[in-house]
Parts: C-alpha cells; sequence; structure tokens
C-alpha cells in the first residue's frame, strides 16, 4: 500500500510540472524610464497621434516615442519657449498636426508638431498676460474646433485653432444672447452625432447648434429649463438622453423632436447609457441603483447595489455585462443575466495609497475585459473562474513584474497596453497571438540542466523522447508524460541522453553524453517496457564504441550509424553486436580531420552527410569493400565554399535539396548532381533576412516552409520565393536559447524545437501574420554629423523632418544621415529596410534593422532619398517615405559662375591669342632689334675703320700745321679746336673698335703693373679747365699714396675717362665730382666716380650699362650721348674680371664703382699677355687738354651799338666760342649755353636775331622757341635753329613751332651770314608795308614771319598813330599807353621788330600822309601840313624834301604836269 501511494506521487509529481501552462495572457513586457531617454518617470498622459507616434505627458515636458527613441519637448534656461510650466496633464490632437495640452499651472498651450513650437492660448486669442483666468481641460479638438472648459467661466471656442491668430467665443451665464448658458461650471459636454452640442451645467441644460453663419448659438430643444442640475448624458440611435439631480431623465428624440421625461430615481443620477442593442438606458444613482428602462416600453427596473455608496460611471461589454465604477474601492460587475452584482477588489501593497480616480474599464482585440480599478488594482477578467485575474502585478509574488496601482494607462487596438504605475516609468505590454508554446520539464528547476533539452525523437506511437542535461529521460504524449518502465536500467541512470533515434524494429537507441549507447528493445504491445543494451567505450576492446555519443541514423538499408564527438563515425554490425570504426569498409575515414560529429543526414541517393566541426564530409556507402569519401570546407574569398567549418546540422527536405545548418555561416543549401564530385553552396545570411548567422537546427513543415532556429528567434524561410519571416520575443518566441540539433515534428505537424528552458511546441500552420496599417516617419536629421531641428539658426529646417518633403541644402552641407522608423510598437527590432537616393544609387540598400541612411561628401544635384519596409507580412501596406534633397552647387559651380568662366575663358583665349601675338612680335621685334643692333654696330664699326684713315690724315696734318707754320694768334685758336675736336673723332673711332672687338671676342688684354692712383690723377687732369669753366669742385681722393694693380692700362684709362666725363656731362654748374682710388678690405682695388646730377631712376640703374642705352635721368632736356659708353666701360672691367656697378647717393647724383681683382693669377687665356710697364704716356688722351677755346676779338666791332644784335645759344663751348669769332665782325654777340639761360637773355637784351641748337640740357631749343613766340615782348623775334638733326621731321617740327630757318650740321658759315643778313633786311621792309596801311602787312615778303601777336601790334600800332598824327603833341607815350606797354618795352620790340624808333616811324607816316593828300588835292601846302601834325609848315617842307627829294611845292607841280600829260594821252 505504501509503495502504491509512493508510486502514485512520484507520479503526480512527474505529471504536474508537465500539465503546468502559464494562464497569464501571452505578452511581452518592455519597461521604458529615464535612462531610456524619457524626460521624467511620472507619466500623466499618455496619447496616440494620427502619424502613429507615442506621445507621453510627463512632469518634465512631453515626450515623442517611435518605437525605439524618446525625444523630449519642453522649456530651457535662456530659449524662446513660451511654455512656462513643464507638467502636461491632458493632451487632445487637432486636425492640423498640432496638439492642445493642459499644463499644471492651469494654462492651455498649443504644440505644433511641424514647427516643434509651443505657443500659449493667451497669445493665439490675443488675452492679456495678466488676466488670471484657468482651465479645466480641453473638451473637443474635433471637426477643426477647439473647445475648452474653465473652472468658473463656461466654455471658450476656438474657431480657427491652425492659426497662430484666431477668433473666440465665449459661453457662460453672462454672455450675450444666443451664447449664454445656465450656469458657469460645466458637468458635461457631449457633441452629437448630429453636430450639436449638448452641455449639462449645475443650473440646466443648454444645446448650441450651427447657425446659417456657422455660429454656434442656443438651440431650444423642448427640454424644460430652470435651476435642474443637469448631470449626465447618453446618446443611444436617433435620441439623446439626459439625467438631472433629482432622478428624472428626460430623452429627446432626435427625428420626431420631441421629449420624454422620465423619473427614474429619487436620487442624483450619476451616469447614463444607452446599451448596444438600442433597446434600453441604464442609469445609476447616488442612492446604488441600476436602473433599467426600456426605450420602447419605458417601463424601468431598479436594482440596489448591497453595499453602501452611489454608483458610477459604468462599461458595457461585448457579454453585455456591465462594469460599474464604485463609491468606494474596486470594480462591480453587473451580470444582465442573471441581473447580480459581484465586487472585485486587489490588495496592493502601498501603505497609502491616493492614486487618484484613474478607473477605467476597456475590451482588448480578443474580447478580454481589462479594469483599472478604483482605489488601485488591475487586472483581466477570468470568465471561467469569474474573477478579475493579476496580471504579472500581484504584491509580494515572486512573478510579480510591476505595480497594480495604475495611474494612466492606454490601449492600442493593435494588441499593445500602455500603462504608467505608482513604480514610475512606462510598462509596454505586447500581447502575443501566435501559440508558441513554452514547456518546463521540471517546475521550477534547481538548476538549468533540469530543463535543457538535448535529445528529441518522435516514436511511431507519436510519443515525444526528450532527453535533459541532467540525466533525466521525459516520454510524453499530449504533453502528458507516459509512464515508461526499462526493466534493467543502471543504478546510475541512463546519462544525459544527447540524441535519440527510433529505428525501423521500433528499438529506441539513445546516444548519450559520456556513457556510450543504449539500445532500447520494447518488451510488450504498448511498448511501454524496455529492455536496454548498454554500449560502453573498452580500450582493450578494438570493436567498442565512443562513450561521446552526438547523432544517430538509420539508412534506407538498415544500418545504423553512429556519430561521436571524440573519434568519428562508427557502424553498427547486429550480427556480432559489434561497431566498426576504422577498419574493413571504414578504414579510409580521415579520423584524424573528422572526429567531431555533431549530427547526420542520408540524401536520395543513400550518400551519407555528416555535419562535423571541420566542415561537410559526405560518404558513399554503398560501395562495396573500402567506402569513398568527399570533404568540403570554408575557402576564403570563395563565396560558393561552405559557409563555416562547423556545421551544426543538416536537413534533407521533401524535394530531396540538402541544408546545412552551420554556426556563423548561415542557412547553406548545397547545389550539385554528385555530393561526391563536386558541391556548390548556396548561403542565406543575416544580410538575406536572417535574424542570426548562428543556426542551430531547421526543420521543414507540412506547407514546405523551413523551421530555421537560431540564437536570435525563429526564422520561417520560403524556399521558393527566398524569403525569411523572423519570430522573436515580440511573436511570443521565448528568449530562451534554442538547443544545438534538437528538432522534430510530431504526427499532427505541430513541431517541437529542444531549448535551455524546456521545449517549444507549435502548429506552423496556426502561425499567421497579423498585419496592420503602419507609416514610415523619418524621426531625424543630421548635417555634418549634427542633429538638426527646425527653427534653428542654420535655417535648414523650418518644419520637423517628418513634415519637410523638401530640402535644400548648401555644398558644403553635403554629408546626410536621416533616421527613419516603422512606427509599429509590436515587432521591436523585426522590420527591415530598404532605402536609396534616387540620382546617386542604382540600386537599393538593404539595411536590415538598422534604422539611419547616411551619405557623405554628396555632390551638387538634386535627389530623392527614399525607404521602404522590407517586412511586409506585417503591414497591410508597403510604408514608404521620400524627401527631396537638393545640394546647391557652390559659388563657383553655379549657372552665372560658368558664365563667368566661358566669359574669363574667352578673355583668356583672347589674352592668350593676344600674349602669343605680343611673344611673337616682341621675339620679332627682339630678333630684328639684335639684327639692327648687330647692323649697327657693324655699320658703326665699317665706318669707324673707313674714317680712322681720314682722321689720321686730319689730326697728323694739323699736328705739323700747328708745330710749324707761323699763325695768326686767331689762326692758331682755330687751329687747336680742330685739333681737340679730331682727337674726340677719332677717341670715338676707337671706343667702337674696341667694343665690337670685345663682343666678337677678339679683344686682348696687354696687362701690365700700374700705381693706380698717379694713373686716375693723370687721367683726371684732362678734366681741370673743365672743371673751371663749369664752377665744379672736381677732386681726387686716396687714402693710400701708391695702390698697385695689373691693368691693361688703355682699356682701364678709357674706362675711368668715361666715368668722369659722364659725371661732367650730368652734372650742373656749381656742384661737385669726386673721383676716389682706394683699396678694399679683401684687396680689390676700387674706384669710384661720384657726382651731384639727378641721378637715375631706381628701376633704370640695372639698365644704364646696356648697349645703346641713353638714359633719361636729368629729365627729358638731359644731354644724352650714344649709348656706348659706359657698355664699353662694363665690357672692358669685366675682361679684367672685375665689377661695375651704380647706385643713387642719398644727396642727389650718382656714383659708380669700378671693382678690380688683386693680383694676376686671375688673368688665363690665350688673349692675356704682360709687358713689363705700361706707357707713361697715354697716346688715347693725347691732344685732348682742356684748354681755353676762347677766340680773340681782334678787330672785334661789339662796342658798335649799329650792328644788328645777335643772341648765340649752343651748349657745345668750342663751337658757341667759333660761331661767335665768326659773326662778331657783323654782329654784336651774346651767348648762352642752355635754353633756359638763353629765354632769360633774349627777355633781357631783345636781341635782333636769335641762333640757337636744338638738342641742350635744362631746355632745348624747342622749348625756349616756344617760350619765346608766347611772349608778347619776344614774339617778334626771328630765331634760326641749328642742329645735327637732320631729319624732315624734325625740320617741320621746328618750322611749325615759329623758327624762322632751320640749319642742319654741318653748315657752310657764308650760308649762314646769308640767312642771318636776310632775315634782318625783311625787318626793315616792314615799315614801308605799314607806312602804305594795315592790308599791306598781309603782302609782307614770306622769307619774314610774323606771329599773330606781331602783326596785331603792328596793326594796332598803325591805327593809333594814324588817329593821332593831327595832334602836333603827339608822342611815343601814348601810343605805348593805348597798347599796355611800357615805353622801354615798347620801344625795343617795335625797334627790333620794324628797324625804326617809333618817332622815326610816326615822322614817316606823317609824311606818307601829306603825300597822299598832297595826290588828292586836299589843300595848299601849310593845310596839309597842319593835317598831318606839322605845326610848323617851313619843318614840314624840309622833313618833305629830306624824304622826297623835293619840296612839297616842286612836288604839286610835278604831280600836276603828269595828271595833265595823262588827260592829253
Amino acid at each position: 500500500m505504501n509503495a502504491a501511494k509512493h508510486c502514485l506521487c512520484t507520479l503526480l509529481y512527474c505529471i504536474l510540472p508537465v500539465l503546468y501552462s502559464f494562464s497569464q495572457p501571452k505578452c511581452r513586457i518592455d519597461h521604458y524610464s529615464t535612462e531610456d531617454g524619457l524626460s521624467h518617470d511620472i507619466i500623466t498622459y499618455m496619447y496616440k497621434d494620427r502619424e502613429g507616434f507615442m506621445w507621453f505627458g510627463t512632469w518634465n515636458g512631453i515626450n515623442r516615442f517611435d518605437g525605439h527613441r524618446f525625444v523630449s519637448f519642453k522649456s530651457a534656461p535662456g530659449d524662446l519657449s513660451h511654455l512656462k510650466n513643464d507638467r502636461i496633464d491632458q493632451i487632445a490632437e487637432d486636425d492640423f498636426h498640432h496638439f492642445w495640452m493642459k499644463a499644471y499651472d492651469g494654462q492651455i498651450y498649443r504644440f505644433d508638431k511641424k514647427t516643434e513650437r509651443f505657443l500659449p492660448l493667451s497669445s493665439i486669442l490675443h488675452i492679456p498676460v495678466n488676466t488670471t483666468e484657468t482651465y479645466k481641460g480641453i473638451l473637443s479638438t474635433a471637426n477643426g474646433r477647439v473647445w475648452i472648459e474653465t473652472y468658473s467661466k463656461g466654455l471658450l471656442l476656438v474657431t480657427n485653432p491652425e492659426k497662430d491668430s484666431s477668433d473666440y467665443f465665449v459661453y457662460n451665464s453672462q454672455a450675450q444672447e444666443g451664447f449664454r448658458l445656465p450656469g458657469d461650471k460645466i458637468n458635461f459636454f457631449r457633441e452629437d452625432k448630429n453636430g450639436m452640442i449638448w452641455v449639462g451645467t449645475p443650473k440646466g441644460l443648454a444645446c448650441l447648434a450651427k447657425d446659417e453663419n456657422g455660429i454656434f448659438k442656443n438651440y431650444n430643444t423642448g427640454i424644460p429649463e430652470g435651476s435642474l442640475n443637469i448631470t449626465c448624458i447618453a446618446e443611444g440611435k436617433d435620441l439623446v438622453a439626459v439625467g438631472a439631480s433629482d432622478g428624472q431623465v428626460f430623452i429627446y428624440h432626435q427625428k420626431e423632436k420631441k421629449i420624454t421625461a422620465l423619473k427614474l430615481s429619487n436620487a442624483r443620477l450619476h451616469a447614463l447609457m444607452v446599451d448596444q442593442t438600442n433597446s434600453n438606458l441604464y442609469a445609476t444613482s447616488a442612492a446604488g441603483e441600476l436602473i433599467i428602462t426600456g426605450l420602447q416600453s419605458q417601463r424601468s427596473a431598479a436594482f440596489q447595489y448591497d453595499q453602501p455608496g452611489g454608483l458610477h460611471t459604468f462599461y458595457e461589454d461585448r457579454s453585455g455585462n456591465l462594469w460599474i465604477k464604485p463609491q468606494n474601492h474596486g470594480v462591480v460587475k453587473f451580470c444582465t443575466r442573471t441581473r447580480q452584482f459581484k465586487t472585485f477588489t486587489q490588495k496592493n501593497n502601498a501603505v497609502y495609497n491616493h492614486s487618484g480616480d484613474h478607473f477605467k474599464v476597456y475590451e482588448d482585440n480578443k474580447g478580454v475585459v481589462w479594469v483599472n480599478m478604483k482605489g488601485g488594482g488591475f487586472g483581466y477578467y477570468d470568465p471561467s473562474k469569474d474573477q478579475i485575474e493579476y496580471f504579472n502585478n500581484e504584491p509580494n509574488s515572486s512573478k510579480r513584474l510591476f505595480s497594480n496601482i495604475v495611474h494612466s494607462l492606454f490601449y492600442d487596438a493593435e494588441g499593445l497596453l500602455w500603462l504608467r504605475t505608482d513604480e514610475r516609468g512606462i510598462e509596454k505590454i505586447t500581447f502575443q497571438r501566435n501559440q508558441f508554446n513554452q514547456h518546463l520539464l521540471a517546475n521550477p528547476g534547481v538548476f538549468q540542466s533540469d530543463n535543457e533539452v538535448r535529445g528529441l525523437c518522435r516514436d511511431r506511437k507519436n510519443r515525444l523522447w526528450v532527453g535533459v542535461k541532467s540525466n533525466q529521460l521525459y516520454v510524453l504524449q499530449n504533453g502528458v508524460k507516459q509512464n515508461i518502465r526499462f526493466l534493467n536500467q543502471p543504478a546510475g541512470g541512463l546519462g544525459s541522453a544527447y540524441t535519440i533515434m527510433q529505428d525501423r524494429k521500433g528499438n529506441i537507441w539513445l546516444g548519450t553524453k559520456a556513457n556510450g549507447l543504449f539500445l532500447a528493445s520494447p518488451q510488450n504491445t504498448e511498448e511501454t517496457v524496455y529492455r536496454l543494451t548498454h554500449f560502453q567505450s573498452d580500450p582493450k576492446d578494438q570493436n567498442s564504441i565512443s562513450n561521446e555519443i552526438y547523432s544517430l541514423l538509420e539508412d534506407e538499408a538498415g544500418r545504423i550509424w553512429i556519430g561521436t564527438f571524440d573519434n568519428g563515425l562508427y557502424l553498427y554490425d547486429p550480427v556480432t553486436g559489434s561497431f566498426v570504426h576504422n577498419r574493413l569498409a571504414l578504414k579510409d575515414y580521415p579520423v584524424d580531420h573528422f572526429k567531431k560529429i555533431r549530427h547526420m543526414a542520408q540524401d536520395h541517393q543513400g550518400h551519407l552527410w555528416l555535419a562535423t566541426t571541420e566542415g561537410l564530409l559526405v560518404v558513399d556507402p554503398n560501395t562495396q569493400g573500402v567506402f569513398r569519401y568527399a570533404a568540403y570546407q570554408k575557402i576564403p574569398g570563395d563565396l560558393s565554399s561552405l559557409g563555416n567549418n562547423n556545421v551544426q546540422f543538416i536537413l534533407k527536405d521533401s524535394k530531396n535539396n540538402m541544408w546545412l545548418a552551420t554556426s556563423g555561416g548561415g542557412l547553406n543549401k548545397a547545389e550539385g548532381s554528385d555530393p561526391l564530385k563536386a558541391l556548390q553552396f548556396t548561403i542565406y545570411t543575416s544580410e538575406n533576412g536572417l535574424p542570426n548567422d548562428y543556426i542551430l537546427s531547421a526543420v521543414e513543415d507540412r506547407q514546405q516552409f523551413l523551421w530555421v532556429a537560431t540564437q536570435a528567434g525563429f526564422a520561417r524561410f520560403d524556399p521558393v520565393r527566398k524569403i525569411f519571416r523572423n519570430y522573436n520575443s515580440y511573436d511570443g518566441v521565448p528568449k530562451y536559447a534554442f538547443s544545438e540539433s534538437s528538432v522534430t515534428s510530431l504526427q499532427d505537424g505541430e513541431l517541437v524545437f529542444g531549448t535551455i528552458r524546456g521545449y517549444l511546441n507549435f502548429d506552423p500552420a496556426a502561425i499567421k501574420d497579423h498585419p496592420m496599417k503602419a507609416e514610415m516617419a523619418f524621426t531625424n536629421l543630421q548635417i555634418n554629423n549634427t542633429d538638426v531641428k527646425p527653427g534653428a539658426s542654420d535655417g535648414i529646417l523650418s518644419a520637423s523632418v517628418n513634415h519637410t518633403p523638401s530640402l535644400e541644402l548648401k555644398y558644403n552641407q553635403n554629408i546626410i544621415s536621416i533616421d527613419y522608423v516603422v512606427l509599429d510598437y509590436r515587432a521591436g527590432s523585426k522590420q527591415s529596410y530598404a532605402y536609396r537616393l534616387a540620382g546617386f544609387d542604382k540600386d537599393w540598400h538593404y539595411n536590415m534593422s538598422d534604422r539611419r541612411a547616411t551619405y557623405t561628401n554628396l555632390p551638387p544635384g538634386d535627389y530623392v532619398f527614399e525607404v521602404k519596409c522590407m517586412t511586409r507580412e506585417l503591414y497591410n501596406n508597403v510604408p514608404v517615405k521620400s524627401m527631396r534633397i537638393t545640394i546647391l552647387p557652390p559659388p563657383w559651380k553655379t549657372w552665372w559662375a560658368y558664365t563667368l568662366y566661358a566669359i574669363a575663358a574667352l578673355l583668356l583665349f583672347l589674352f592668350a591669342r593676344r600674349t602669343a601675338l605680343t611673344m611673337l612680335r616682341l621675339r620679332h621685334k627682339i630678333a630684328l632689334e639684335k639684327k639692327i643692333a648687330a647692323m649697327k654696330m657693324n655699320f658703326f664699326t665699317n665706318v669707324s675703320h673707313e674714317l680712322r684713315t681720314p682722321v689720321t690724315l686730319i689730326v697728323n696734318p694739323i699736328e705739323e700745321i700747328y708745330k710749324h707754320e707761323a699763325l695768326s694768334e686767331r689762326g692758331k685758336q682755330y687751329m687747336e679746336v680742330v685739333r681737340k675736336n679730331a682727337n674726340r673723332m677719332g677717341r670715338f673711332v676707337n671706343q667702337l673698335l674696341d667694343l665690337r672687338k670685345i663682343e666678337s671676342g677678339k679683344a686682348k688684354l696687354g696687362l701690365s703693373k700700374v700705381e693706380m692712383v698717379s694713373f686716375v690723377k693723370g687721367i683726371s687732369a684732362y678734366f681741370t679747365e673743365q672743371a673751371r669753366e663749369k664752377q665744379i669742385d672736381f677732386k681726387v681722393e686716396h687714402a693710400d699714396q701708391e695702390i698697385y694693380t695689373w691693368i691693361d692700362a688703355d682699356k682701364i684709362e678709357t674706362v675711368v675717362y668715361n666715368l668722369v666725363s659722364n659725371a661732367f656731362k650730368f652734372t650742373p654748374n656749381g656742384r661737385s665730382i669726386t673721383v676716389a682710388v682706394k683699396t678694399g678690405n679683401d684687396g680689390h682695388s676700387i674706384v669710384e666716380v661720384a657726382d651731384q646730377g639727378a641721378g637715375v631712376p631706381p628701376d633704370k640703374l640695372s639698365k644704364i650699362f646696356e648697349l645703346f642705352y641713353e638714359g633719361d635721368a636729368a629729365g627729358q632736356h638731359a644731354a644724352k650721348g650714344t649709348g656706348i659708353g659706359l657698355a664699353l666701360c662694363r665690357q672692358m672691367v669685366a675682361l679684367h674680371g672685375g665689377s661695375i656697378t651704380a647706385w643713387n647717393n642719398p644727396r642727389g647724383g650718382l656714383t659708380v664703382k669700378v671693382e678690380l681683382l688683386p693680383g694676376k693669377d686671375h688673368f688665363k687665356g690665350e688673349h692675356v699677355s704682360f709687358v713689363d710697364t705700361a706707357n707713361d704716356a697715354i697716346p688715347a688722351l693725347t691732344g685732348f687738354a682742356a684748354s681755353p677755346a676762347t677766340i680773340s676779338d681782334q678787330g672785334n666791332k661789339q662796342s658798335d651799338n649799329s650792328l644788328p644784335l645777335l643772341l648765340l645759344v649752343e651748349d657745345n663751348a668750342d663751337l658757341r666760342f667759333f660761331l661767335q669769332a665768326q659773326l662778331q665782325d657783323n654782329y654784336r654777340i651774346a651767348s648762352a649755353e642752355n635754353g633756359e639761360e638763353g629765354y632769360l637773355r633774349a627777355q633781357a637784351l631783345l636781341p635782333d636775331l636769335i641762333l640757337s641748337d636744338v638738342m641742350m640740357p635744362k631746355a632745348d631749343g624747342m622749348q625756349m622757341l616756344g617760350n619765346l613766340k608766347a611772349n608778347l615782348s619776344t614774339s617778334h623775334i626771328p630765331v634760326v635753329l641749328l642742329t645735327a638733326k637732320s631729319a624732315v621731321e624734325s625740320q617741320i617740327e621746328g618750322m611749325s613751332s615759329g623758327a624762322d630757318y632751320y640749319i642742319t650740321k654741318p653748315f657752310h658759315h657764308d650760308f649762314l651770314l646769308a640767312v642771318i643778313d636776310n632775315l634782318i633786311r625783311q625787318r626793315k621792309k616792314i615799315l614801308s608795308a605799314i607806312l602804305e596801311g594795315q592790308k599791306a602787312l598781309k603782302s609782307i615778303p614770306g622769307e619774314l614771319k610774323l606771329t599773330a601777336q606781331d602783326e596785331t601790334f603792328l596793326q594796332n600800332v598803325a591805327v593809333i598813330v594814324e588817329e593821332k598824327m593831327t595832334d602836333a603833341d603827339f608822342d611815343i607815350d601814348t601810343v605805348a599807353e593805348a597798347i599796355n606797354m611800357g615805353r622801354t618795352t615798347f620801344y625795343k620790340k617795335f625797334k627790333s621788330l620794324t628797324g625804326l624808333a617809333p618817332v622815326e616811324f610816326v615822322s614817316e607816316m606823317r609824311l606818307k600822309k601829306a603825300q597822299q593828300l598832297l595826290n588828292s588835292g586836299y589843300g595848299n601846302i601849310t593845310e596839309v601840313a597842319y593835317a598831318v601834325g606839322f605845326s610848323n609848315a617851313k619843318y614840314f617842307s624840309t622833313c618833305f624834301r629830306t624824304k622826297f627829294g623835293v619840296s612839297p611845292s616842286e612836288y604839286l607841280k610835278q604831280n600836276k604836269s603828269e595828271r595833265m600829260q595823262n588827260r592829253s594821252e
């Protein structure tokens, strides 16, 4: 008896854990707190908007949740938010993407989801900020209107809630007619299906309806007005019922527009409701009554609640039961069938519970009633027990997951429940519709191994054999443990069965880990009693088997194959009862590499496929003798090779395809007709939709889908469409990991998988998708890795990214990240996504569960970002969203920039073309100039060669005449001038020849050691007289008495002479010139010539040593040279290995420095020769002594003032003295050295004629000529230009400037004298022309040029004299005063212009006029004399005789005789 009891107890102990199933609704619970991003753990309100976002009002702003990320919106220090209190108590959504929220401060705020900006109601309605009105709540936001309830001032209607400025209406007892309410406190507010507003107040009922203008105004329903306290309302089909505090009900029939009044109770009515059938009206009262009234019969029945207190609001479930809020705690159920009340309460673990009134009843989509009880308690109604069950929240229970004191809840019809309990935070409860059934084998198990399933097998009686890791073996049928007995079970048990198999004879084979192999043979027809045969490893027996058995297989031939985890493959020999391992047919098994076998399968060709830790091994057991083998492993870089060498499981499907589950290599499908020859593998990984690449087992269901167990849940694979459908804890799949190679199927098609917490079974056909409509949303935008907010200073977003259809970015804002999500809170991370950037991507990017797309360094252009959800089985629609993105080009890539580029390119082309042409012209010009320079040099050289002989024939005879002939003093002077200038010409010729030699490389140096101080002094002595003439302080300075240097004396003499000569040429009179001879610190010999001229412009210093360069240092009128001297100096110094440099002095002038190397070692080459001493004399300077060129004035008539005065302007002293000597016999001579001095002397002397050179320093002849002709006092003076510029253009220029004659050098002396004499004689003809009349001036001979000023001057003088000549007292002062000139200046000018004194001119004019009067018969002689200004007739007669040779009377007689003769003829 005791034994039987013990067996019964043991049986019950074993059965009860298996029978245990979770009675709770299957769900997944996720908790969110501030650690997950909530701004505060206390949630005051929950709301799901039209887009699908969840919103949570908290004590610290509102939070938006997209299923993965919380985003908070609240005020912050220093921001622009108008939100004054962050605690939000109510949220309502209008039709314009706005939230209307009531804050803890009693104020209403509008939150714009587009701009993410708060705006207070006072700003929208322009209510003064100092108004103290607070609001009780938001009553309605439907139909484009917002109704708001105040605490004591009735209702407020916002008419344009979509605008930032809106009109509004106020409805209260003080309002104007049409807007008046019976009372200011609101008991209820209801908008019926016809759009009428029903408002209950303590003082009566108000009904508001739209008038013709759409404005809500009072509407008379017929319900009696008065002081009734209208407490509740209900709406049914075509009726509205309202209840009052006196127990009356007024039913308004909307079609008939009539009122029915019923008295239901003597107590206050708390709630009304019309039932689902529209047959009954339910009412609750303050007396605890539930009153049921038939709407047709209008008969009422009252049911009294048996507990004290009234009954309040209620809810009718699908069964018709009523769930009523009691006065005190809990919930009251009223069964309308039995007419019975039942009260439900729950305990809670709060010592002090002041949770407020959060009573709520609702039904979920499965019809389960959920109740949040008054005073605490939350659970679901179990109709089988007629009880409110705890829902994972029983206080003090070990299974408690959260508190049952619920402050706020929100139920989503898609199967989610959101709770906020007194433990704070958010509980998201996802109800799981699919029946994935988890079964514990030991409940509770002491150790995890008590429930960790390894071996699974379905026998032919549809029993499930389960081996767990804790050495227990379970046999179950329909979830009930079966009584299986082993006759000879070992005392220590069977061990841990890792693999279980039933052969065709009904035997059960159990492979264990560490305990070998068991063969269980059935001993009865029920197969409940088995006899065991144990096979173990025996080191002494080669036919024994390994103890590590992981896989068993019976092939088509009935052979039993054993896969071990330490010694490879075994074959059972039923005849001998032994095992074949590495001998006989298995002798070629690669035991060294494939020892660890996890699983085995047989293909349709009879081949064995072994899943090992080193790859796949295929065995052909059908060959006679020795079996054949083929191994397959992962080949790096070969995508068609095995995904991973660690193969967990092999499945042959109904189409004979072989599938391999690998550890980390995904699901591999073997492709190939002969696995012993070649196989390729098609690999499916997480990139193709698998939840995880680590696969533990797989099985095929009756619909030919593959169910794959991974480390991250299930995957159902459709081999035809190649689509995975993943299942995880959100679908009801427990979070427990699956066991390796632990799977089987039952006869009814159910699948069983082993896990580490029991086994999981389900019917694949019952696993359905529950698609819903969902929307895709953009949740965040990053530009250049920085979050972008709407309305920020960067100006990128004006609205939130989810409400931004297009985006325009700058060229440097080209790193873009967009976060997106499907707003589905059931699936967690199950969704897979695909996105692309049209215009940039060619293909879609499959992003799996990642919810961000990033593009870097996008080029400018127009794009469209598109994202879609690929998990289509979850949704009725395809969640998709797009956004246009434009990246503007940088300023240098815009159309106007390209226009500028085109213009610039064109200009560049034109510039390049012009430059190229200029370069070509320049090259041509340079080549031409070089050629011209060479031709010029050749010409000069040739001319110099030709001139050498004439010059020699001039110089030598002159020397002979000068030495041996007796010459007059003037002759000697002339000979000295000739001698000097002939030597100068010879020197110039020699310089040209020397320069040509140097340039052609034929110059030779005759070097000698020369004492430089005396050498330079000797050269400087030739300029002593010139220094005296120009009053120049000329000196030679030297610190050393003797400085010796190896030089070619002739060439260095030329250098020093040229430098000193240039200094004198450019140094004005009265300045100084210094020649310094010294030794440098390095022993160099230095000669410096410093002048006080104008210097050289800094940019021209480097050019003064170039050939043919003519500087302009002293201005455009400076003396110029040939452009050869300094170039020759540079070449000669360079021959000596020295250097020549120049710089401007700080105080004016130029210094030229010659630096010569010491010693003679640097002189090398065939053109260098050495002589003992230098020549004492310097032949090149012979005859160049600057002796005075004064010419004696023997016979000079300078003191004779009757001679014409001639002004000679010439800068060359020799020529000036020579011309003076030639002209002084016939003219008085005055001289000047330059044009500036000449102009000053001309003003002072008023000469009769000026003879001037053109090229002179300071002011040239042309400038002086212009100044003379512009001055009235000198404009009459004839000017003869004497110059070497013989070009026709130069002659025309001179004549056009007012010159009277232009004579080119060289000239003939007699020709010059003739020109001067002719010009002076022409002046005398002016007088007779004037005397003949003004018009006669125009006929003056052309040789004499008169300026316009001179002509006007003479005409004016003639007119004045003719007008005044009758005045006997008329004198020269009158004329000078009349033409505004001084007497002296007038006298000189007139005398110089006419050759007559003014008095003589007046006398001539009078006599000429007298002649004209006599010819005309004017009167007698006396009358004529007085008529022309003579006061004495006798004196007139004397003057007339002197002028005309006859007396006036004789002249009259002659004139009369001639007239008579003419008449006779």
